[in-house]
C-alpha cells in the first residue's frame, strides 16, 4: 500500500483570506487523491492503542484537537450501548466519511465551499468501556484518502474555529476603546503572529460582538437605572432621578 506524507499539518504558514486562483488544498499534490494520507504530527497528540480517557467528552476533545493540527475535521458517530443504555463503545469519525447525498439537489442549488467534503474515507477512533472505569482506545484508523488541509484552509476548520475566554475578553475590551471585531481581529494577528493561530476567524469575531452588542442592547435601560442608583447611592446622595 502506497503511503503518502502530508506535510501540512502543524504548518505556522497562514493566510486570513485565499488568494484568487488557489484553493484550500494549495500546498497538496492532488494527483494522489484516493490514495492512503497519514498526517504527521507530534507522538503525543495522536491517540495510541490502549490510551485512555476518564469519560467520552475528553476522548473526544483529545482527537478533535489531533484533527485540527493535522488538517481535518472530525465528528460524532455510532455507538453501541449495553441493555440497560450504557454506551459500551463510541465511533469518532473524519467529517469527509460516508457518502454525500445529492438526491435533494439539482442544477440550481447552490453548495457553500468547504474543506470537508465527504468522499467516504475510513479514518477513525473508536473508544470502548474500560473495567477500569473511563474508555480506552479500541481501534484506530490512522490513514485518510484525501489530503489534508492546505496552507490558508487550515484556519477554516470546524474544529480551529472557537472562541475561547480570552478572545471574548479582547472583543469586549477591545469595543471599550471603540475598536470593532474586524479590527479586533486584525490587532490579535499582529500580536500572535498569523491568522491561522488566532484559533477563529474574522466571521466568529463578528458574530460575538454581534450578539453581545444585541444582549446589551435588551439591557440598556435596566443597567442605566442602576448606574443612577449607584451614584445616587454612594457619591451624590443629592443626585435624583425617574
Amino acid at each position: 500500500m502506497e503511503i503518502n506524507k502530508s506535510y501540512q499539518a502543524c504548518s505556522n504558514s497562514s493566510s486570513n483570506s485565499l488568494p484568487e486562483g488557489s484553493n484550500l488544498f494549495d500546498g497538496v499534490d492532488l494527483e494522489n487523491l484516493g490514495k492512503d494520507w497519514i498526517p504527521e504530527c507530534p507522538d503525543r497528540s495522536k491517540p495510541r492503542m490502549g490510551q485512555r480517557f476518564s469519560d467520552l467528552d475528553q476522548g473526544y476533545i483529545f482527537y478533535k484537537e489531533y484533527g485540527r493540527q493535522s488538517g481535518f475535521d472530525v465528528r460524532r458517530s455510532t455507538e453501541k450501548s449495553d441493555r440497560f443504555g450504557n454506551t459500551i463503545t463510541k465511533y469518532y469519525v473524519c467529517s469527509r466519511s460516508g457518502r454525500l447525498e445529492d438526491k435533494n439537489l439539482d442544477e440550481n442549488t447552490k453548495r457553500r465551499r468547504t474543506i470537508s467534503t465527504k468522499c467516504e474515507c475510513h479514518a477513525e477512533l473508536v473508544l470502548g468501556i474500560h473495567d477500569g472505569g473511563g474508555f480506552f482506545v479500541k481501534k484506530f484508523t490512522e490513514a485518510h484518502n484525501h489530503p489534508f488541509a492546505g496552507k490558508g484552509g487550515m484556519q477554516f476548520l470546524r474544529c480551529s474555529r472557537s472562541l475561547s475566554d480570552f478572545h471574548m475578553r479582547f472583543i469586549v475590551d477591545a469595543s471599550k476603546s471603540n475598536i470593532g471585531a474586524s479590527r479586533a481581529f486584525t490587532i490579535l494577528k499582529s500580536m500572535i503572529g498569523s491568522y491561522e493561530d488566532i484559533g477563529a476567524t474574522v466571521v466568529d469575531f463578528k458574530n460575538f460582538s454581534r450578539d453581545i452588542k444585541k444582549h446589551i442592547g435588551k439591557h440598556d435601560a435596566d443597567m442605566i437605572i442602576q448606574k443612577f442608583k449607584d451614584i445616587q447611592d454612594s457619591s451624590d446622595p443629592h443626585f435624583r432621578f425617574e
